[in-house]
């Protein structure tokens, strides 16, 4: 009987967590690799429906602070800081289908734009 009881309390909580789950998926947009460089990016939006998007260096774990985040006609611009060089960068991210989306670092004087291509993992 207490087996039975414990099943009982597990299968409920494992239902009241997929439920929660389910729910939070509709707001998580995507898990990003790019092959041209070591970060990943997360974007989804949070509970207000703002758009939040986090990066970091999978080689050695550094947080990158994504920050000035604004999303307008159908593209992402933020900034990117490097908190162990002080490195800041400007990026627009445009979604080139499901799977894929392109980020365009702009340039700062004459440089010319960089582009990045980003794999959706999940």
């Amino acid at each position: 009987m207490k087996n039975k009881i414990t099943f009982l309390i597990f299968f409920a909580i494992l239902q009241f967590n997929c439920k929660i789950n389910s729910d939070q998926s509709r707001d998580f947009i995507g898990h990003w690799k790019s092959n041209d460089t070591s970060v990943q990016m997360v974007i989804w939006k949070d509970k207000f429906e703002k758009l939040q998007l986090v990066q970091w260096d999978t080689t050695n774990g550094e947080e990158l602070i994504s920050s000035n985040l604004n999303f307008k006609d159908k593209e992402i611009r933020f900034t990117t800081k490097t908190i162990s060089t002080g490195y800041v960068i400007k990026s627009k991210i445009n979604l080139l289908n499901e799977n894929k989306i392109e980020e365009i670092i702009l340039p700062e004087n004459e440089n010319k734009e960089v582009k990045i291509y980003w794999d959706k993992i999940k």
